[in-house]
């Protein structure tokens, strides 16, 4: 029975395996060593489990009254409940099989962390990032000296892989008792002076226990008197030089902006003499400091208005790695015949600064960004920048963006300043530039009865032109469509005027002047008279122009036009032939001026008619 009992359960598993395959078919590959498996420890569990079959003895006296259709029902049940416990164990298997690729497929790898992490003998961090979740590990990598920074409370660096930041405890890092480690600086707030003018002060950690005892010598050190004011007696005060000081281990302890009240010398108030202190601050269109300042006592206030080149703008980095503004003024000033001492503070501050980066700030009047001329497309003249020093910005500190870049107008720019670079006074410097009308051409310079007309090309953007006759302004055109004039002062026969045309846009800016073109100007012949000297035959005579090179006679009738050249100045009839008799024609002469292959040309003539008639 019992070879018979796990026949069934083989074939039971074999169709499980088979019904599993079918309906998941994606998974077969992966599963079926997994459920080979499943399955040889599930038979091996049933054999386990599965009481061992032994004959007994039968007692003789109860042998007969067992029947054989009890014994049956006994078998069946028995079987029925082995067969149950089988298909519980296989059910089993496969959830756990389910259950293991489904996790498999959830894990994001959101939750990362940092492992075996170490530090070379030239300074290199080399550590692993690893899924905290799941415990996959997704690379090795290292990061180089000034790709992280090793506080005495953490590490911080930006992982090359995972694209994110990760904080490490330094007892997690082997080797980090080998590097310097930067702290979290205060000082105690227990300046002194000996009498011999040394300076004392106690920094610390804040984090830890290094702390150091800095002393400075007269002259290391600013110290300013101050007498009594209207609130306090004198004192003296003291600020580090450069507001910062280099500790032993070579970091430097920046020292927030203001004077430390160290001695006093036990005078009292002086309620004539008011010391002002700044309120509050901002800045003019012209990036001046407007500084409104305040008496203690609160009876005495004042503004006071500082150019750029009398203050100084700086930026400093924070441990926290925000970033903030100092603006520095710490002057004594003469103002209404009192003398002042002013002391700006930031506008803002949050704890000790860490290591320092200085960058003077940038004022508007500082970019520059030239005007630029229309052609059709988006345009993004380039923007210079120089910070109050005088020192031009790399392009890479900052990013420019262009409004309003395309048509004949006024576009706008707006610079954006990255990390250690700040604009004083405004998030970000907006600036205007004109795009200006592109150049016109003269398409033509004529001759007429009144004057030389001038000709040029219609300008997009434009509301009108300047005509310049050499360099003189000679008319204004307001109006874009219209494209000519007459200089009716260019009537001098003979003579040479040479013409510019500037196109202009109200408001905006004028373009480039057009190229420069000249004409001569000739005066056109008067016809003395036209004759039928001959049959089909006409003379036309007329007066001489002494500064020309020869004539053009032109005659008409109807609708054709033919034109004849007489090539000299001083022959003043041409005779005709071969005309239509009883046919009218109109007769014009004009002049004309060669000079170094151009011919210039002048109006022509008032028109005679003649019919011919004979």
């Amino acid at each position: 029975m019992k070879k018979r009992f796990l026949k069934g359960i083989s074939l039971f598993i074999t169709a499980s395996m088979l019904v599993t395959t079918m309906a998941f078919p994606a998974w077969a590959d992966e599963t079926e060593a997994y459920e080979s498996q499943a399955v040889d420890q599930a038979e091996e569990e049933v054999s386990e489990d599965l009481p061992e079959v032994v004959e007994a003895e039968e007692p003789e006296e109860i042998t007969e009254s067992v029947t054989e259709e009890s014994a049956e029902t006994q078998e069946e049940e028995t079987e029925q409940a082995e067969l149950e416990t089988v298909e519980a164990v296989q059910t089993d298997a496969e959830e756990e099989v389910l259950t293991a690729s489904a996790s498999e497929e959830e894990c994001t790898h959101s939750n990362l962390g940092v492992k075996d992490a170490s530090i070379e003998a030239d300074g290199t961090l080399s550590y692993t990032v690893y899924c905290k979740s799941c415990e996959t590990t997704l690379g090795q990598t290292t990061a180089e000296v000034g790709e992280y920074e090793a506080y005495c409370n953490h590490f911080l660096l930006k992982d090359k892989l995972a694209n994110d930041y990760f904080y490490i405890d330094p007892d997690e890092v082997a080797g980090s008792d080998s590097i310097q480690f930067k702290h979290d600086l205060r000082d105690k707030n227990d300046w002194s002076i000996d009498a011999d003018g040394t300076l004392h002060l106690t920094v610390y950690c804040y984090n830890c226990s290094f702390a150091e005892d800095i002393s400075l010598q007269a002259g290391d050190y600013d110290a300013t008197y101050y007498p009594a004011s209207c609130t306090e007696g004198a004192y003296t005060a003291v600020a580090l030089k450069n507001d910062c000081v280099t500790l032993s281990n070579g970091q430097v302890y920046f020292k927030r902006i203001g004077f430390e009240n160290i001695t006093e010398d036990g005078s009292e108030a002086d309620p004539d003499n008011h010391q002002l202190k700044v309120s509050n601050i901002e800045f003019d269109e012209d990036g001046n400091l407007v500084e409104h300042a305040a008496c203690g006592c609160g009876k005495v206030t004042k503004d006071f208005v500082f150019e750029p080149d009398e203050f100084n703008a700086f930026n400093w980095h924070r441990n926290s790695g925000e970033w903030g503004v100092i603006y520095y003024a710490n002057v004594q000033t003469t103002r209404d015949g009192q003398s002042y001492q002013l002391l700006l503070r930031t506008p803002w501050y949050n704890g000790n600064p860490g290591p320092t980066t200085w960058h003077p700030g940038i004022i508007s009047k500082n970019v520059t960004v030239s005007n630029a001329y229309y052609t059709g497309k988006a345009i993004k003249p380039t923007v210079t920048i120089k910070d109050l020093n005088g020192n031009k910005i790399d392009a890479a500190n900052y990013t420019v963006s262009y409004s309003n870049n395309t048509k004949v107008g006024t576009a706008k720019v707006t610079i954006t300043f990255k990390e250690n670079y700040f604009s004083i006074g405004t998030a970000v410097i907006e600036k205007t530039f004109k795009i200006l009308p592109k150049a016109t051409a003269i398409s033509s310079l004529k001759s007429t009865a009144k004057g030389i007309k001038i000709t040029w090309k219609k300008v997009t953007g434009a509301t009108g032109y300047r005509v310049y006759r050499g360099s003189k302004l000679i008319a204004t055109i307001k109006k874009n469509a219209t494209v000519s004039y007459v200089d009716t002062a260019a009537k001098k026969n003979g003579t040479k005027y040479t013409y510019k045309v500037v196109a202009i846009a109200s408001g905006v800016g004028k373009a480039k002047a057009s190229a420069a073109k000249s004409a001569y100007y000739m005066t056109a012949p008067t016809i003395k008279s036209v004759t039928n000297s001959a049959s089909k035959t006409m003379t036309v005579k007329w007066s001489k122009n002494a500064k020309a090179t020869g004539y053009q006679v032109l005659y008409k009738v109807g609708s054709t036009s033919k034109k004849v050249t007489v090539k000299s100045a001083a022959t003043l009839k041409k005779v005709i032939k071969s005309l239509k008799k009883g046919k009218t024609y109109k007769v014009y002469v004009r002049s004309y001026k060669k000079v170094s292959g151009t011919t210039y040309v002048s109006a022509w003539s008032s028109v005679k008619s003649l019919k011919i008639s004979k």
